[in-house]
């Protein structure tokens, strides 16, 4: 009977405790963990743009205002063969179960359409090539390439959380690997 009384009295205080975290206000932000990788061959960094940075570009500052996520992404080959980057391998994992993929340009022109500003669309996207990862990047030998990878809002469940960022099938020549980058979310 004690034994029973004391898992109730500690689970009563587990639930007290959870009541008390702190619940985020506003858009959550991702916080570097380990967001490096480095071999002899290719050297990525992934730095989450902060609530204060900007993108240079309006449609892109708008969208972060609205909580979408930022990412940038730097991929230095320093391998004698071309590396290969594509986004449809790339997520972003956090909390239970919140599961995003970046947002490429078709994403970007469907967005700006729902709000109406179509006309405009066009040479908004064509502008945007240069700063957002879209597609299947090819980056020579010697090359780095850094641009930005945007997701959509990460749930509120996944506040106080860790977040994975994977990078899958990055090709260096023939050979494929597989990154991981870790954030913690706020």
């Amino acid at each position: 009977m004690r034994v029973l009384k004391a898992s109730v009295l500690g689970i009563a205080g587990l639930v007290m405790l959870a009541g008390c975290v702190q619940t985020p206000e506003g858009r959550l932000r991702l916080i570097a963990v380990n967001t490096g990788f480095s071999t002899e061959e290719i050297e990525i960094k992934a730095s989450p743009l902060g609530e204060v940075d900007s993108t240079g570009v309006s449609l892109l500052d708008q969208l972060a205002e609205r909580g979408f996520v930022f990412v940038r992404l730097s991929i230095e080959n320093k391998s004698p063969s071309t590396v290969l980057y594509n986004t449809s391998h790339t997520f972003l994992f956090a909390g239970v179960l919140d599961y995003k993929k970046p947002l490429d340009l078709t994403d970007l022109y469907l967005l700006i359409r729902e709000e109406g500003a179509e006309p405009q669309t066009l040479s908004t996207l064509s502008g945007l090539k240069r700063f957002i990862f879209d597609g299947t990047t090819r980056i020579k030998p010697g090359e780095r390439v850094e641009r930005l990878l945007v997701f959509r809002p990460l749930a509120m469940e996944s506040a106080n959380t860790r977040a994975v960022l994977g990078l899958n099938q990055l090709y260096i020549g023939s050979d494929a690997m597989d990154v991981r980058l870790l954030f913690r979310v706020e």
